[in-house]
Order: structure tokens, then sequence, then C-alpha cells
């Protein structure tokens, strides 16, 4: 027998008997049990922290929880600004109710100054100057000093075309503010260009004119005002629309004759949203 095969096979007789030792350690280390006995888990709970089915069931009730918290959050937000928007509307309420009593009262004071409260009166070109004249500071409130005519703003005006004064008779009356202009000097008095848009009744044909004029906004007096068109052959007729300081989407309108100061037309105004 040559030498070669002989190594071969004493090579292979080695790795039997190499695989024969580990197997005999390793049934060595097993722990001894009862040969009767089951091999089956009898854990009293199954599923340890790591295992798939509890990582799911946390996850779940997590997200479940998260999003009841974002529900009552959004729930909370939602009546919080339904309660601010109730306790805004409430307040320009009274302030809307304070000013029609004093419309048909009288403020107490003369008909071109401001009345602060408390009796006390002031200028209407020293409302909303940027320096508080009134003791209680109302003549720069917020609410005062927020003009509902700037620019892009359009009120609208429905009458019977049957005045005694207009040339047209109108049954409609639209306002465009085109521009506000709020110098810094004098700031109680706003400049404004309007486009005046008259609908009205032409034999049997319903007609639009528009006219384009200026006029003025005045803080003291929450008046617009509208001067008259510089046209030929006008009656010089001003329009004015007066707010009462708590609701910008309603306010009276009137025109009267730019010389006597007469009133010949009244009417209830509105505000155009668009």
């Amino acid at each position: 027998v040559s030498a070669a095969p002989h190594a071969a096979m004493r090579g292979v007789l080695l790795l039997l008997g190499l695989a024969a030792v580990t197997s005999a350690w390793s049934v060595r280390d097993r722990p001894k049990r009862d040969a009767g006995k089951s091999t089956a888990c009898q854990c009293q709970f199954v599923g340890g922290p790591d295992d798939d089915a509890g990582l799911t069931a946390r996850q779940d009730g997590q997200d479940l929880h998260l999003d009841q918290l974002e529900k009552n959050i959004n729930n909370f937000e939602s009546d919080y600004r339904a309660l601010a928007k109730k306790g805004k509307s409430f307040i320009r309420g009274v302030h809307g109710d304070e000013a029609r009593l004093d419309n048909l009262e009288g403020s107490g004071c003369p008909k071109k100054e401001f009345q602060c409260g408390d009796e006390e009166c002031i200028g209407h070109l020293e409302v909303c100057d940027g320096v508080k004249d009134c003791h209680n500071g109302h003549d720069e409130d917020d609410e005062i000093c927020k003009s509902p005519a700037t620019a892009g703003t359009v009120y609208e005006a429905e009458l019977d075309g049957n005045d005694p004064c207009t040339i047209r008779k109108p049954i409609r009356i639209r306002v465009a503010v085109l521009t506000f202009d709020r110098p810094d000097v004098l700031a109680s008095i706003a400049h404004v260009r309007a486009s005046i848009v008259l609908t009205y009744h032409h034999g049997d044909a319903i007609k639009t004119d528009t006219l384009t004029s200026t006029g003025y906004y005045s803080y003291g007096r929450q008046t617009l005002v509208i001067n008259p068109p510089d046209i030929p052959d006008d009656n010089r007729l001003v329009i004015a629309i007066v707010f009462d300081g708590a609701d910008d989407h309603h306010a009276h309108g009137k025109i009267y004759h730019e010389a006597s100061k007469d009133v010949c037309v009244r009417f209830g105004v509105r505000k155009i949203d668009h």
C-alpha cells in the first residue's frame, strides 16, 4: 500500500473522530429532563418584550391614545375659537347699542365733538391722532381707530327711485373705495378716492352710470364722506356713510346738499363682501 492513500485514510478517520467527540460534548451539556414530561412551553405569560405581537399591540394602543388626544385638542381649539367669536360679537353688539342710543338720545357732546365717556368730550380732530386725549384713552381705542372704509371696500344701498333731490333717482347706489391715504399730519382724517355706481330707471330701461370723486373718512365722526363729482350740471350732492363703531357690515347713509347741508335722502347701507 502506497503512502498517499494511507495518509488520506488517516485524515478521514481523524475527522470522524472529531465529530464523535463534539457530539458527545453537546449531549453531556444539555440539561437532563424527565423522559415522560412534555417539552412544550409551560410559561404563565406568552410573548416577551421583544415579541412582535406584543410590540404591535402596544403601538396600536399608543396610536389610539395619540389620536384621541389630538381630537380633544382640536375640540378645545374649536370651542375656544367659537367662544372668542361670541365674545367679540357681544362686545360689538354692546358698542353698537351704545352708538344707537347716542343717536336717539344724543351723546351729550356738540355735533362735531367726540364722546369719551363720563360726559367728557373732545374735538373730533383729536381722535386717532396718536395721543390719548380722553382721560380713559377711548379716542385711541383699536375699535375706533380701525377704518371700515379702506381701499377695496364696497358699500351698497337700495333706494325706491323716488327721492326729491337727485337727478337720476337711483334705485341702487354702490360706493367703492379706490384709494385710502392717511397722512402723518392730521391723522384723524384719511383722504379717499371712490367710484359711485348709480343704477336707475330711464324710461322702460335700467341704466347704470359710474362716477368718480374724492372724499375723506373721519375717525372722530366715524363717517365716510364722498364729495359731489366734478361734472357739469350736477346739483352738488354729498353722500355720507355713518358707522356706529361696532358693525362694519351695516351703516346709515344719507345724501345732502353741499351748500345748505340739508338732508334729502336717508337709507340703510350694507357692505359687499368679495
